[in-house]
């Protein structure tokens, strides 16, 4: 997988048939912010990040470099992804 950058963000968006007010529902953020991420005018906050990797992922993106862009180690990351999973497959099961 490539590498993602902010301006890759349209592309994960386009992949998932979303327009930027959808796509913007989806991480908790407005339509204008997913278009200023978009044309790199601002990135995406560090709150955002992990909900956009995982759908970079989805979409076959890898999102490393956006959470290279807030600081956080590979091994910070692979944690957080552990336990974020673990979170979901517990709330399928309720």
């Amino acid at each position: 997988m490539a590498q993602m950058k902010c301006s890759d963000i349209e592309k994960i968006r386009n992949k998932m048939g979303l327009n930027q007010a959808g796509f913007a529902r989806l991480l908790g953020a407005t339509a204008m912010s997913v278009s200023r991420w978009e044309r790199e005018v601002n990135c995406v906050p560090s709150r955002q990040l992990l909900a956009l990797e995982l759908l970079a992922r989805d979409v076959g993106v890898d999102g490393w470099t956006l959470w290279k862009l807030a600081g956080l180690a590979r091994e910070d990351a692979r944690s957080m992804l552990g336990r974020v999973h673990a979170r979901a497959i517990v709330a399928n099961r309720c």
